[in-house]
């Protein structure tokens, strides 16, 4: 885990905890180690998709194709509602 606390414009703490990596025991350093976000995008998720949908620039019931066209055809056509609830059959993670 990496904290770093702001007053302002200014960084008046900032501090990494336990490992980075477990095998080699180097410390997480704050200003050089990636970390993945995980669960904590998901409430970011919810709130962007409420607001498109407010402002009708979001359709659950449509293709995800219609908003991120290269996503992969299956063979059911997945909606976007599926992707917010992460059941749109999507089974494998390949970090980049």
């Amino acid at each position: 885990m990496s904290v770093s606390v702001y007053r302002g414009e200014e960084m008046i703490r900032s501090k990494g905890y336990a490992f980075s990596d477990q095998e080699t025991e180097a410390s997480v350093e704050p200003s050089a180690t990636l970390l993945r976000i995980g669960n904590v995008s998901k409430i970011y998720k919810a709130a962007d998709g409420a607001l498109l949908i407010e402002k009708g620039n979001l359709d659950l019931n449509q293709p995800i194709q219609v908003y991120v066209p290269g996503f992969p055809v299956t063979r059911h056509a997945v909606i976007v509602e599926e992707i917010a609830w992460h059941n749109g059959g999507i089974q494998y993670y390949h970090p980049g």
